[in-house]
């Protein structure tokens, strides 16, 4: 089971143009133990093609929980 945690650090850096291409990207940045599960940090990365800079950046905040609830 998995919870949405909400997100930190986000971040609008470039406009994305009408029939523009583009691609996310997720890294695994941490993993840490809270409120009796993991919490799951990554980091969320928006690329437009041909782009010099990305789109948006974020980073993800997921909850993780066991089949018991640990």
């Amino acid at each position: 089971r998995a919870l949405n945690y909400g997100c930190d650090n986000l971040r609008f850096i470039s406009p994305v143009r009408v029939g523009s291409r583009i691609r996310l990207r997720q890294k695994v940045i941490g993993l840490e133990a809270k409120g009796g599960g993991c919490l799951l940090r990554s980091e969320y990365v928006v690329e437009i093609e041909n782009g010099d800079r990305p789109a948006c950046r974020m980073e993800g905040l997921v909850l993780l929980f066991g089949p018991s609830g640990a």
